[in-house]
């Protein structure tokens, strides 16, 4: 059973006082130590920027607060040595992360940052993680904290110095500012004489960024092949499994989505996706709630109603309003559950209320309402 890491443990944790550092805070001697103890070597942008680093350091948050602009700080704290591996060892031991997640530093907002063993090797992909959503995509290189702001001059100049006049090499080494250019070059709030050649240019830039593994850009061209006028389905289910592979655990959702919209023969590939994504803070109640939908309508080998009901009950359970909803219309018709019109009742009631809170106003107020009369 996996133990729970109470925020108490890991607060105190994250509190501990540290001896004085200098400047950087790290020798190479602190890092040899460091890939020695969990299978090194460890990214190489971490290493460089650590060995270089002349910012502030702060002896009880961390070796490094980054500066992202005069004036202003960045709160991404690189810890110490010491405080790697005490923080890391006791989340490994509690069952939180796995012997491929290292916890380097935190954001100051109880989120955490980690670094994944993908495909053998320490990526230099930052992870955030936090109580509510686990770990999820964060950062490409933790040498670029703020891909936004070194690309604002860039972004700004869009429309006025027009993208055709512009060049990227002030951005060359960043790939989540490259990233984020082609994004915005892409999604144009009007259509303009030069948006067929401002998508094409992004996708352009996009290509670039998937030889260097870059995950993001990945899931933007399955975007790109999916949003044809004539949708091109392998491409799109080849480049939602790069991303994937990559580090962008969410894309499975996506990837089931599509599948089961487009590609219904590879359902259990489908199936595969969101299994992954029941562990996962973020999409688990999402991901539980597809594929109970999947097992309660399939009309072939796929069909379960056991299973399609206890994955309800979970996304439920994690506070999905849509899966509340398709409990009550379960027990209402007694489908894979003994007919139960009060259960049905109290689900749908739960349903609603959250439905007004969420949305100003209740989406089964009639349905709530008839089986009221039916009980009388």
């Amino acid at each position: 059973m996996k133990c729970h890491y109470s925020w108490g443990f890991l607060l105190i944790l994250l509190a501990m006082k540290l001896p004085a550092l200098g400047q950087a805070g790290m020798s190479l001697a602190d890092l040899t130590y460091l890939e020695d103890r969990y299978g090194g070597p460890l990214p190489a942008d971490y290493k460089t920027f650590i060995l270089a680093y002349q910012g502030p350091s702060d002896p009880v948050k961390g070796i490094a607060a980054q500066a992202t602009a005069p004036g202003g700080i960045n709160p991404h704290y690189l810890w110490t040595p010491q405080k790697i591996q005490s923080v890391t060892d006791s989340m490994r031991n509690a069952g939180i992360l796995t012997k491929d997640q290292l916890v380097f530093g935190d954001i100051g907002l109880d989120q955490l940052l980690i670094y994944q063993r993908l495909q053998g090797q320490w990526s230099s992909r930052v992870f955030l993680w936090d109580e509510q959503y686990g770990w999820y995509f964060h950062l490409y290189s933790i040498q670029y904290t703020q891909p936004h702001y070194l690309s604002t001059d860039l972004l700004n100049g869009l429309d006025s110095v027009g993208f055709e006049n512009q060049h990227l090499s002030e951005i060359e080494d960043c790939l989540d500012c490259q990233y984020l250019y082609a994004l915005s070059l892409a999604d144009s709030d009007y259509e303009d004489f030069f948006m067929k050649e401002r998508q094409e240019k992004a996708l352009a830039i996009y290509r670039g960024l998937a030889e260097q593994a870059h995950p993001a850009a990945a899931a933007a061209i399955a975007a790109h092949y999916e949003f044809q006028d004539e949708v091109e389905a392998d491409s799109v289910i080849l480049w939602r499994e790069k991303a994937i592979r990559w580090g962008q655990v969410e894309d499975n959702y996506e990837l089931a989505d599509f599948i089961l919209d487009y590609r219904p023969d590879l359902k259990a590939r489908a199936v595969q996706a969101l299994e992954t994504l029941l562990s996962h803070r973020g999409y688990a109640g999402r991901g539980a709630l597809k594929l109970s939908r999947l097992y309660m309508r399939d009309e072939g080998a796929f069909k379960d109603l056991e299973k399609g009901i206890q994955l309800a009950r979970q996304s439920a359970a994690l506070g999905n309003l849509n899966a509340k909803a398709d409990l009550s219309f379960y027990y209402y018709k007694g489908l894979g559950v003994e007919q139960d019109l009060q259960k049905a009742l109290d689900f749908l009631v739960e349903a609603n209320e959250q439905a007004k809170e969420r949305f100003g106003g209740g989406m089964w107020d009639e349905e709530i309402e008839m089986i009221k009369k039916e009980l009388k």
